[in-house]
C-alpha cells in the first residue's frame, strides 16, 4: 500500500481535490458514520488524496452519533456534505437516505473503515460504462496486514456467503482477473443510481445489518444485470469496526443466522440454479411532490415496518389523497422514500406522491389544512399543526403525570379522537371521564382489510395459520404459546401444521424472542415465514383451514388492557379468506369473532388445544357454515367501509369549521 494518509484540516485547502464537483458529480460516494469520527476523517482524506479522473461528491450520513462524536465530524473542514440523523437508522436505511440525496449518475457505498488506494475509482466506473450487462462493480479488498480479504463473493445453496481468496496473497494471478461474481461487499460497491432506485435500495427486512449487500446485488441481477469483481481497483478494509462495537448494544450474535434464513427464503431458486428464471419489473418509487393545493400532514412517532399500524396509517393517507390533499409524512427523524415505497409495495397499497420531513421541520415552517397524528396515550404526542385535526389513539396507555400535565391540553385543539375498535373506545371513554374531556368527539374508524382473496367453497384447506410481527413485551402475538400448543396437539395424536408469518423487529430482545420460538419448535410441525412475500402470504391464507391469534392471552383486562389486541387486522384477513379464527376472549378480536358462530374464543393454551382438536373433527357441513359466517363477518371491515367512515368524519368536521367561521363574521 502506498501514500500514507494523515488528517490535518489546516492542509485541506492546499490539497482540495481537483475532481470534486458538488454540483454535477458523475459519482456520489455515500459513507455512514456512527460514533467513529476519526475513522471517517481518515476515510475522507484518503478519498481527497487518491481519487481523480472522475467528478465526484461525498455524502456522509451521520447515523445517530453521540453529540460529542457528531461535533468532531462536523468540525472537520472538507467539501463533503454531512446529513445528520438524530437516531440510528441502521445500515440499509442510512445508505438509502444518503442515496436519495445523491446527485450523481452513479452511487458508490463506502464503509468508513475503508482506506481507498490510488486510482481506485475509474476502473469501477469503466466497467459499468463498457460492459453492457454490468449492474454492480466492486474492488479488491485488502486487509491492513496485506492479506486478501475479498476478490468478490459467492453464495452457497444454504445462503452462506463466501469471500473469494480470503487470507490469501492478493498478487496471485487468479485474483487479478476481472469476472462476474454473485455479490460484492457493500463496504465498497458502485452501481447506477437508477438501478438502485428501481430495486428500492437496501431492504429493511435485514435490519440492523448483514445480507443487505448480497440481497441488493441479486435484486439488481433480477433486472438482468451482473455484478463484476474489478481487481484494478483496490481498497484497504478494516472490517466490521462499527457493528462489532459493543457500545452500540446491537447484540448481533444472532443476526447473521436470522438474516441468512430471510435471504434463503427470498432467493432459494437462484441459490439452487445460479440464475434468475424471470426478470424483475422495476419497482415504483413514490414521487415526492404533488400538485394538490390542500395539504395534509400525517405524524407517526413509531418505526415504520409492515404491520397493522402502518397499514392503517398509509390507508388514512390514501383516503386523504383522494380528497385532494397533498401528503406530508411527519416523523421524528427522516425515512427514505425508498423505504416508504417498499412498505407500500409490501402492503399492496399505493400513493401518488409523498413528502417526508421531520417533526422539528414541520413545527418550524408548516401549517397544514389537515393534520393527523398517531399515538398510544390519551394525550397526543404533539401539538396539532393543522386547521382540521384528527388524533388516532391506538390505545390510551398509562402516561407519566408530568407528561399528562404537559400534553393533555393539546388534545382540546384536536377536532376528534379516532380509535380502531369498540374495545379501545371503551378504554378511551374511561379516560375522557377521568380527565373531564366530555366535549371531545370520539369516533371508531376500524382498520380496512382488503378482500382480495377469492376462496371458492370447494377449495381444500388444511393446517393452522398465524400472522403477526415477532416481538416480545407489550401485546406480543404469543407465537411462543402457539409453538407450545402445537406440542399439545402432537401429544394428543392430532396431525396438523402451524405456519407462523410475520416481520421481525430489528432490536436484539425481539431477535432473541424469535430465536427461542424457533428453538422450542424443533421437531414440531411448525414453519416460520419471516417477511414473507405477498404471494406467499396469499397462498397460505388461501390454503389454511384454521387461524390462531394469541395476543392478550393471560392478560388481566381490568389491570392491563393495553396488552390486549386492540383490533386484529390479521384476524379479519383470515376470516375474509374463509379461515376459521380462534382468538383470546378479550380485546378487539373478541368483538369481531362471534364465539361459536364465525369462530371461537379461548382463555388458555389448554382450551385452544382442545377447541382445535374438536373443530378438526367436525363434519364438513358444519365446517362450511363456520367458514361462510367468518367471511360474512369480515365483509363488514372492507376498504370501502373504512373510506366511507373516515370521509364522513372529515366532512362533518369541515362543515362545522365552515359554520363556525360564518358565525364569527
Amino acid at each position: 500500500m502506498d501514500d500514507s494518509v494523515s488528517h490535518n484540516s489546516a492542509q485541506l485547502n492546499e490539497m482540495m481535490p481537483a475532481d470534486y464537483d458538488a454540483d454535477t458529480p458523475v459519482v456520489s460516494i455515500v459513507i455512514l458514520n456512527l460514533d467513529k469520527p476519526e475513522m471517517t476523517i481518515d476515510c475522507l482524506e484518503a478519498i481527497w488524496k487518491r481519487t481523480n479522473g472522475i467528478p465526484y461528491e461525498v455524502i456522509v450520513v451521520d447515523n445517530g452519533s453521540t453529540a460529542g462524536n457528531k461535533a468532531i465530524l462536523e468540525s472537520y473542514e472538507g467539501p463533503q456534505r454531512v446529513l445528520s440523523l438524530a437516531i440510528n437508522r441502521f445500515f440499509g436505511e442510512g445508505n438509502n437516505i444518503g442515496a436519495e440525496a445523491a446527485k450523481g449518475e452513479y452511487v458508490l457505498f463506502l464503509n468508513n473503515d475503508v482506506i481507498v488506494q490510488k486510482g481506485w475509482l475509474p476502473p469501477l466506473v469503466e466497467v459499468l460504462k463498457t460492459q453492457p450487462d454490468a449492474g454492480c462493480s466492486g474492488p479488491k479488498f485488502i486487509y491492513p496486514d496485506g492479506d486478501l480479504q475479498e476478490a468478490g463473493g459467492l453464495l452457497d445453496e444454504d445462503g452462506s456467503a463466501v469471500q473469494i481468496g480470503k487470507f490469501q496473497s492478493p498478487d496471485q494471478p487468479r485474483f487479478n482477473r476481472m469476472r462476474t461474481v454473485d455479490y460484492v461487499s457493500a463496504a465498497c460497491v458502485l452501481m447506477r443510481r437508477k438501478d438502485f432506485i428501481d430495486v428500492l435500495g437496501f431492504d429493511f427486512r435485514y435490519e440492523p445489518a448483514y445480507y443487505e449487500d448480497c440481497d441488493l446485488c441479486l435484486k439488481i441481477g433480477a433486472l438482468g444485470k451482473k455484478t463484476y469483481y474489478v481487481p484494478a481497483s483496490e481498497v484497504e478494509h478494516y472490517e466490521s469496526t462499527t457493528t462489532s462495537d459493543k457500545a452500540h448494544e446491537l447484540r448481533l450474535n444472532t443476526i447473521v443466522g436470522l438474516n441468512r434464513q430471510k435471504f434463503v427464503t427470498r432467493w432459494q431458486d437462484f441459490l439452487k440454479t445460479g440464475r434468475h428464471d424471470t426478470l424483475a419489473t422495476p419497482s415504483s418509487l413514490v414521487p415526492e411532490t404533488s400538485r394538490n393545493k390542500k395539504t395534509a400532514g400525517i405524524y407517526t412517532p413509531y418505526n415504520i415496518i409492515p404491520g397493522g399500524g402502518e397499514r392503517y396509517l398509509l390507508s388514512v393517507m390514501r383516503v386523504f389523497e383522494t380528497l385532494g390533499y397533498s401528503l406530508t409524512l411527519v416523523v421524528p427523524e427522516v425515512y427514505s422514500r425508498i423505504r416508504i415505497s417498499a412498505v407500500l409495495e409490501k402492503l399492496e397499497l399505493t400513493l401518488d406522491a409523498i413528502e417526508i420531513i421531520t417533526h422539528q421541520e414541520a413545527e418550524q415552517s408548516r401549517r397544514f389544512d389537515l393534520f393527523f397524528s398517531l399515538g398510544n396515550e390519551i394525550c397526543p404526542p404533539c401539538k396539532t399543526l393543522g386547521d382540521i385535526s384528527l388524533y388516532c389513539c391506538q390505545f390510551p396507555l398509562p402516561s407519566a403525570q408530568q407528561e399528562l400535565d404537559r400534553r393533555l391540553p393539546w388534545l382540546t385543539d384536536y377536532d376528534a379522537v379516532i380509535c380502531y375498535s369498540e374495545f379501545v373506545a371503551e378504554e378511551i371513554g374511561k379516560k375522557i371521564v377521568e380527565f373531564d374531556l366530555q366535549d371531545q368527539h370520539l369516533q371508531v374508524v376500524s382498520p380496512p382489510v382488503g378482500m382480495k382473496i377469492d376462496v371458492p367453497k370447494s377449495s381444500p384447506k388444511s393446517g393452522i395459520l398465524a400472522i403477526g410481527r415477532f416481538f416480545s413485551g407489550g401485546h406480543c402475538k404469543r407465537q411462543d404459546m402457539m409453538v407450545s400448543a402445537m406440542k399439545g396437539l402432537k401429544d394428543r395424536g392430532v396431525q396438523s401444521r402451524l405456519n407462523l408469518v410475520g416481520s421481525l423487529h430489528p432490536e436484539p430482545e425481539h431477535r432473541e424472542y424469535f430465536t427461542k420460538c424457533q428453538t422450542d419448535a424443533k421437531d414440531l410441525p411448525v414453519t416460520f415465514h419471516v417477511d414473507a412475500a405477498s404471494d406467499t402470504l396469499g397462498d397460505l391464507l388461501y390454503k389454511s383451514s384454521l387461524y390462531w391469534h394469541g395476543a392478550g392471552l393471560g392478560v388481566n383486562v381490568d389491570k392491563d388492557p393495553g396488552n390486549c389486541e386492540h383490533f386484529g387486522i390479521s384476524v379479519v384477513e383470515a376470516m375474509a379468506a374463509r379461515v376459521i379464527p380462534f382468538v383470546v376472549n378479550n380485546g378487539g378480536p373478541s368483538l369481531i369473532v362471534e364465539d361459536g358462530i364465525s369462530g371461537f374464543h379461548y382463555s388458555s393454551e389448554e382450551e385452544l388445544v382442545a377447541l382445535t382438536e374438536k373443530v378438526l373433527a367436525l363434519p364438513d357441513d358444519e365446517i362450511e357454515t363456520l367458514r361462510d359466517n367468518a367471511a360474512k363477518r369480515a365483509a363488514q371491515f372492507s376498504d370501502e367501509a373504512f373510506r366511507t367512515n373516515l370521509i364522513a368524519l372529515h366532512d362533518m368536521i369541515a362543515q362545522q369549521k365552515t359554520e363556525q367561521l360564518a358565525q364569527s363574521l
